[in-house]
């Protein structure tokens, strides 16, 4: 009776180990026409990485439960100059700043999923206005989601360090990423989740901030200020 338990669990670890890893929330499909010599690398190196946390960005903007419904991500690699971005669901990848800069790709392309998510353009046919988003907001989200999420202690750190050196909530990237996660540790943690629901309707304006925190943009900054000086 005992070798018969011992052959059961035996053969269930085995069921389990062989068992198909679950299906990603979101798949990437790599597109190599430029650069065929790249794909296997890519599909190694990159697509796990961002199958393996863009359910995390999804969550991080939109909310726990939120469904998928978009179909795959084309990942474009790309040989003229630039970093990546986003058009529309398409992810562009430049293997020239591959080459520079190794260490940033991953978090690169986590900074321009989340802007495949924020989706900020009015639906076709909308009739009402539009108000878009100030681009130092749109980029600055997406660094918070990249540098304050993604990249753990340590990216939160930096992106403080940075706008201590310049700052300027509305400077963008990095620095507006600081000040972000400044108001959403103090006044609500749901905060930039809020903020890109707003944002993506259409419906952003100077008020959004004191609707949310009871504060104005410009008394958030100044306590954001404040408190760089004394970290």
């Amino acid at each position: 009776m005992h070798k018969k338990l011992v052959a059961t669990w035996v053969l269930l670890l085995a069921l389990v180990c062989h068992a198909a890893p679950p299906k990603p929330m979101v798949t990437f499909t790599v597109d190599a026409l430029k650069a065929p010599e790249k794909k296997e690398w890519a599909e190694k190196e990159l697509k796990p990485a961002l199958e393996g946390y863009a359910k995390n960005v999804i969550e991080l903007l939109d909310g726990k439960g939120t469904k998928w419904t978009r179909g795959d991500i084309p990942l474009i690699l790309e040989t003229k100059d630039g970093v990546a971005w986003a058009s529309g669901d398409k992810i562009y990848l430049s293997l020239k700043f591959v080459e520079r800069n190794p260490k940033e790709v991953k978090g690169a392309l986590v900074h321009e999923f989340a802007h495949v998510i924020q989706d900020y353009r009015p639906a076709p046919g909308r009739a009402e206005p539009y108000a878009r988003a100030p681009g130092w907001l749109v980029e600055g989200i997406a660094d918070w989601v990249r540098w304050v999420n993604y990249e753990g202690k340590a990216g939160a750190k930096s992106v403080d360090d940075m706008a201590r050196g310049d700052p300027r909530h509305d400077a963008s990237y990095r620095v507006s990423a600081s000040f972000l996660a400044f108001v959403s540790r103090k006044y609500d943690r749901n905060f930039v989740m809020k903020l890109n629901k707003i944002c993506r309707e259409g419906k952003y304006d100077e008020e959004v901030w004191k609707k949310l925190t009871k504060k104005t943009r410009e008394q958030l900054a100044e306590e954001w200020k404040r408190w760089l000086q004394k970290k």
